[in-house]
């Protein structure tokens, strides 16, 4: 195929493809960071939250303790106590299920940060195989001018060879 005449390459489609990518690709990363960010946040919550609870496990065995250990003399001490154990299990009870709530969105969120580095893998192979396409056409395109150049060189020496031939025809026709 021979070049264009006009001398204009129709590049401005490629960049706009390769712009629309490199954003795309950016916009990724960008949400690849804010999940790793939240789940950082959720990870450390989980961990005080933990921490919490183990807390008021070894409160409410302290509390268990000091019940076993009381006397009827104490029967409206142990009745307050008791009430306290009640809250505090209550309390953990929330706790407990803000726990499991917490490690459900941490599942979730592993599960949406495995699809977005499965996308970001699928998005890379993409843009490598475009690249390489790319290449090809520049190398495809490459090889047709210097063809091209060649087959112009070619005709040039053609043209002089008949113009020659021509001469020494008009030459030997003079001669007869």
């Amino acid at each position: 195929m021979p070049p264009k005449k006009d001398g204009k390459d129709k590049k401005k489609p490629e960049d706009s493809a390769g712009s629309k990518m490199a954003d795309e690709i950016t916009q990724l990363e960008r949400s690849k960071n804010d999940m790793m960010v939240e789940q950082t946040f959720v990870t450390d919550k989980f961990r005080q939250l933990r921490m919490e609870n183990e807390r008021l496990k070894e409160e409410l065995a302290g509390f268990k303790g000091r019940l076993g250990n009381a006397t009827e003399d104490y029967a409206d001490i142990l009745e307050h106590r008791q009430e306290q154990i009640k809250a505090e299990e209550v309390k953990l009870r929330t706790i407990m299920q803000k726990v499991e709530r917490l490690e459900g969105e941490i599942a979730r969120q592993s599960e949406e940060i495995k699809h977005l580095k499965d996308v970001n893998s699928n998005q890379a192979s993409k843009l490598n195989d475009a690249a390489a396409v790319l290449k090809d056409k520049e190398n495809l395109e490459d090889a047709v001018r210097k063809q091209h150049d060649l087959i112009e060189k070619q005709s040039e020496e053609l043209k002089s060879l008949k113009r020659q031939m021509e001469e020494k025809d008009g030459v030997l026709d003079q001669a007869k």
